[in-house]
């Protein structure tokens, strides 16, 4: 992810970027019921403009629980994840929801 921030006539470009690996563990699903899930992962900054300038982290456990209510041809999915850094400094939290259609 890269960035041009202008400053009183000045651009600087913040360049940042990640890597993570999640699992989601669900049952196995069938139109017209709502599926809980849970997400386990891990998140690795590996190039941060300003982020390791001012907090000391730069790798996060992530957890989630969410769910999935599947239609005939399309999904509503929904989750809320944190993100916790695993030297304690840094919490971030997410609510993500999403629709899939089948074509």
């Amino acid at each position: 992810q890269t960035a041009d921030v202008e400053e009183a006539g000045s651009t600087e470009t913040n360049t940042d970027g990640s890597v993570w690996a999640k699992a989601v563990l669900a049952k196995d699903f069938r139109p017209g019921i709502f599926v809980p899930n849970v997400t386990l992962g891990l998140e690795h900054v590996y190039q941060s403009t300003l982020g390791t300038q001012f907090l000391d982290e730069d790798t996060y456990a992530i957890l989630g629980v969410g769910g999935t209510l599947v239609g005939e041809s399309n999904s509503f999915n929904v989750a809320f994840e944190r993100r916790q850094g695993l030297n304690g400094n840094r919490i971030s939290t997410t609510l993500v929801t999403g629709v899939s259609f089948d074509f």
